[in-house]
C-alpha cells in the first residue's frame, strides 16, 4: 500500500464532508492560535467528488496542504516530501546564527519501531562526543523546536532513503549534510561507525561514545557466549525486506558479530527468521511455518508490548538479539 501510513486516527481528527465544514474547521482552529495546520487529503477525496484545490486558508496559522498525489508514491518519498513541506511553511529567518558541533537528526519516520527511543539514545550518544543535537525534523520534533533547525551545523540521515529531499533543503541554505556512507546506526558495530563518520565531519573525539558501545557490546557477548541458544544462531539463515540502506547494515552487523547468514526474500523456505514490516512479519509465519517474523518498522497487531523497544543504537541491538533468541 503506498498511500500515506498514519499509525492512529481519532474519530474527531478526520473531517467527514464538504469543503464548506473544512473551511469552518480551519477558521475555528485558526481562531485557536496552532502553531501549524496540516491539510492532508484522504484518498476518498477523489470518490465523493469534493474539489479541495483552492479555499480560504488561515490568517494567522502557518497553513499546510498535502494533497492526494502522495497515494500513487512510495512511503519513503511521501514522509521525506512531507517534512521537506513542513520546513518550507517556516521560511529561513533573515539571520541564522550556526551553533558550532550542532546537528539535526533527520529520516527517522514514526513507523519505524521504538523511533522516539532511538533518536534519544542517539542523541545522548552524540552529546558524548560533544555534538549537541538542534532539532529533529519529522522524528518528533515540535514545531516550536524547527526554528532553530536553521541554526545547526549540519544534517545528520538516520536512514538516508527517508531524508533526501530533506537533506537537499538544508543543503541548499547552507547547511552541510554529513556523509555517513550509507550506513544506518541498525546494531553495535554499525553505531560506532554511523557516530564516528559524525565525529570526523565537526573533527570531534568519539572515544567517549564509541566507550559507550563497546561497553554494551561486551555485556552483550558476555550473555550470548554463556547462553544455551548462542551457537544455534549461528548459521541460521536470515532474510531482510526493507530499504537498502537498512537491508545492507542489518545484514553485515548479522553476519559478522551473530555468525548468520543471509538469503534472499525470494527464497524463504531454508530462512529461519525474516525482518520487515510488521504487516509482513505477522504473515511470514502463516505462510512458510517455522519462519519467524521480526518487525523493523509498523508493528504488528498481534504484539502488544509494555516495555519499550527500539530499533537503533545499543538498545535496538538488544531488542533485534531478544527476538532472535526467543525465536529459536
Amino acid at each position: 500500500d503506498n498511500r500515506v501510513q498514519c499509525l492512529r486516527v481519532e474519530n474527531e481528527d478526520y473531517i467527514f464532508g464538504t469543503r464548506d465544514k473544512i473551511e469552518k474547521a480551519l477558521r475555528n482552529m485558526d481562531d485557536n492560535g496552532y502553531g501549524l495546520i496540516v491539510l492532508i487529503d484522504s484518498p476518498g477525496v477523489s470518490v465523493t467528488g469534493d474539489s479541495l484545490r483552492s479555499f480560504r486558508c488561515t490568517k494567522t496559522s502557518p497553513f499546510l496542504h498535502l494533497k492526494s498525489r502522495f497515494d500513487s508514491i512510495d512511503y519513503t518519498s511521501a514522509y521525506d516530501h512531507s517534512v521537506k513541506q513542513i520546513l518550507d511553511t517556516l521560511k529561513e529567518p533573515p539571520f541564522r546564527h550556526p551553533q558550532k558541533r550542532s546537528v539535526n537528526l533527520v529520516g527517522c519516520p514514526p513507523s519505524l519501531i521504538g523511533w522516539k527511543e532511538s533518536v534519544e539514545e542517539l542523541t545522548d550518544i552524540l552529546a558524548l562526543a560533544g555534538i549537541d543535537v538542534m532539532s529533529t525534523p519529522g522524528c518528533g520534533g515540535s514545531y516550536g523546536t524547527l526554528g532553530t533547525s536553521f541554526d545547526a551545523e549540519a544534517t545528520v540521515p538516520i536512514i538516508p532513503e527517508y531524508c533526501k529531499d530533506t537533506c537537499k533543503y538544508y543543503s541548499d541554505l547552507g547547511i552541510g549534510k554529513v556523509d555517513t556512507g550509507g550506513v544506518v546506526p541498525i546494531g553495535f558495530d554499525n553505531t560506532r561507525r554511523w557516530i564516528e563518520s559524525v565525529c570526523v565531519h565537526f573533527g570531534s573525539d568519539p572515544s567517549k561514545a564509541v566507550e559507550y558501545i563497546e561497553l554494551c557490546q561486551k555485556r552483550t557477548s558476555k550473555l550470548m557466549r554463556i547462553s544455551y541458544y548462542g551457537d544455534m544462531l549461528e548459521r541460521s539463515r536470515f532474510c531482510v525486506q526493507s530499504v537498502p540502506s537498512v537491508e545492507s547494515s542489518l545484514s553485515n552487523w548479522l553476519e559478522s558479530y551473530v555468525g548468520m547468514i543471509r538469503s534472499d526474500v525470494s527464497d524463504m523456505q531454508d530462512c529461519r527468521f525474516m525482518f520487515g514490516m510488521g504487516f509482513a512479519t505477522e504473515q511470514v509465519g502463516f505462510d512458510y511455518p517455522g519462519v519467524r517474523g521480526i518487525a523493523l518498522e509498523f508493528p504488528p497487531l498481534y504484539k502488544t508490548r509494555f516495555v519499550p523497544v527500539q530499533t537503533f543504537g545499543c538498545k535496538g541491538s538488544l531488542y533485534i538479539l531478544d527476538e532472535l533468541f526467543s525465536g529459536i
